[in-house]
This record gives C-alpha cells, structure tokens and sequence, in this order.
C-alpha cells in the first residue's frame, strides 16, 4: 500500500507541469506566438516523455508485482517450517498478550492460534511460575537480551500440567525500544519428570524411600559445617533395629524388607524443619538434628523409641513387636568434622548394643 501510494504522489509531480505545459504551448499557440511546426514539436516531445513514464510504471509494476510474489513466498516458507517444527513458534507484544503462534501449540496446550491471540500468556501459566516469568523476562528487556532453555509451568487446556522449554529474544522497534519477545517452545514433560525420578533415586534408599548413605552424609556434611561456622547446636543420632537378624531368619528377608519400610515411616513422622534422615545401610539409620543440643535430641530419640515400641508389626497371620538402640554425640570444641560425631554415635550404639539394647547412649568426646 505504502509502495502504491509512492507511484501516485510520483505520477501525479509528473503529469502536472506536463500537463500545464500542453495548456500553456496551446494558449501560446492561439495567441500566435508558435508556428504550427513549433506547436508538433512540442507535442511529440511531451508524448515522448509520457512514453517514457509509462514505460517506467510498467517497469516498476512489474518489479512490484515480482516483490509480491517473493514476499508470499517467503511467508508460506515461514508458515511450512514453523508448522513442521517440533517447536512452538511464537511472539508476544510488550502487553504480554501473543501476536502470533504456530499451529503446533494445538499439540501442545490444546488451544488453537486463534484463541491464544485473545489471551494474555499469563493467563496459561501456573501459579508462582507467572512471577517467576514475569521478573526473568523483565531483566531480560532491559538487557536487551536473549533467553535459552527456561523452563515454566503450563496449564493445559484440559486443565492439567505440562512444562514448557523456551527460548527466544528481545523484539525492538525501529527506536531501539522494547515492544515484545519472539522464541520457540517445546513440550518437556516427559523429560522432566524422568529427571525428576533420576535425581530422586540417585539420592534416594530404593527400600524405604529415605535419603541412602551417599546423599545422607553429602548433606549431613553441610550442615555440619555450617552450624560450626555459626557456633550453633548441631546432634547426630544413629538408630539400629535390636536383633533384626532374627527376623530375617525366621521370617524371610521379604517380611524385614517390610518392617524396614513400616520402620521408615515412623522414623520420618518424627522430622520437622532442616533435621535429616537417611538409612546407612542394612538395619541401620541415621539422623541429623542442626540446632538441636544433646538434651534435645535425646528427648526426640526417647519419643521415637516409645513410638517403635507401641507400634505392632504385622506379619502374614502374626505380629510383632521391635525395639531399636540408638547412639548420639554432638558438636563440641573436639569435633573437627562429621566424621567425628559419626564415630561418636556409632561407639556410643556399640555400647547400647552390648548393654542390653533398647537404650539410648550420649558419646561425649
């Protein structure tokens, strides 16, 4: 349109004066001024010159019919590659509401293009994710920057959770200002919640659900060192089952995989706060309490006994009853590092062992 409306302001500055100048060499001529050869000769120069500028119309419409044609090329190639993508293609205005969005995102969240295009792509985010893009994509128009593989919480349409991976980049006007983003987007779910139960079983006792050794003691590690960094109370209390052999050999290792499991969750309905858990291996548990001094963690292993002790364990027609001896030690001017107090318990659970079990001992050195 703006290109048409060049050619008329263009052709109108040409016929003008062409055109007065016929009307004065006419009224030039009837005065008596021309001869008729100067009259044809003026004349043909001025349908010289309209040749001239038809020709170049013709040129120009052509070139402009050819432009048409590219750019309707170039749009339907837009459309095939974003259409064929895996990803979603899409842009939002500075409004946050979408300025266009490729077919795909029917796949994805259920809507079609034309009902997103009514909606601001807050209104599809989940809960706290809204913020949380909210202030991402602000440092990032101020930065004029670009984003790479964020990750948001979606609502499907049919009311239920995807995670989406976007990328994208700042869209500025011809003033270098900020009016939007453009990027792409892609269906994560899956791989997300296959991360998810990775990390967790990497950190996780496969049993009972608990935190296994490694992680255990990766984590009692840090705590341990922040607490004496900070000069603050920090327990360590180590649980064992009293004569779980027994069970296994009489029972079955199935019937102790299932006290273990019962066990586990008694054991976790006693956590509150940063305290840690984790299973050692075998029979064996441990539990962190930062901030907790020696009295107070005794007192917290006392009630756990008085649970595990109330507590019958189930067994086919059967049922029974366990006991657990737990050792504790605590951060002192002596305690260099976890290790310490890991050693501590455990000496102080050998004692309780070979004193008649069921007890709880306090390792003070």
């Amino acid at each position: 349109m703006l290109l048409k409306n060049k050619y008329k302001v263009f052709f109108t500055i040409i016929f003008i004066p062409l055109n007065y100048q016929f009307i004065y060499a006419h009224n030039v001529y009837t005065r008596g001024n021309f001869t008729p050869k100067e009259y044809a000769f003026f004349g043909a120069l001025g349908i010289i010159i309209l040749s001239f500028f038809l020709i170049i119309l013709i040129s120009l419409n052509y070139q402009l019919r050819i432009a048409k044609e590219k750019l309707n090329e170039s749009r339907q190639r837009f459309s095939d590659v974003t259409n064929a993508a895996e990803e979603v293609v899409w842009e939002i205005g500075k409004d946050s509401k979408f300025n266009y969005v490729s077919k795909k995102v029917e796949k994805v969240l259920g809507y079609s293009p034309i009902e997103l295009m009514e909606i601001s792509i807050y209104d599809i985010l989940k809960g706290e994710d809204r913020d949380k893009f909210q202030n991402e994509m602000l440092k990032i128009a101020k930065a004029n920057g670009k984003f790479y593989k964020k990750r948001y919480r979606f609502i499907h349409k049919k009311n239920y959770e995807i995670w989406l991976q976007i990328s994208g980049v700042v869209i500025n006007d011809e003033n270098n200002k900020y009016i939007g983003f453009r990027g792409v987007s892609s269906d994560i779910t899956r791989e997300y919640y296959q991360e998810r139960k990775l990390y967790f079983l990497a950190r996780s006792d496969a049993l009972t659900g608990l935190m296994n050794r490694r992680f255990f003691i990766e984590q009692a590690r840090k705590s341990f060192k922040k607490s004496k960094r900070e000069h603050e109370d920090f327990s360590f209390a180590m649980v064992d089952i009293d004569y779980f052999k027994n069970i296994n050999d009489k029972y079955g290792h199935d019937v102790g995989d299932k006290v273990l499991k019962d066990l586990a969750v008694i054991m976790k309905g006693i956590l509150k706060d940063d305290y840690l858990l984790g299973r050692l291996g075998g029979e064996e548990f441990a539990y962190v309490f930062p901030k907790i001094g020696v009295k107070s963690a005794k007192e917290i292993m006392l009630n756990l006994q008085k649970k595990i002790n109330e507590f019958t364990f189930k067994i086919n027609d059967e049922k029974i009853n366990i006991t657990v001896s737990v050792g504790i030690s605590y951060l002192n001017d002596e305690s260099d590092e976890l290790s310490t107090l890991s050693k501590g318990a455990d000496i102080a659970l050998y004692d309780v062992k070979n004193g008649g079990r069921n007890k709880i001992k306090i390792q003070k050195k």
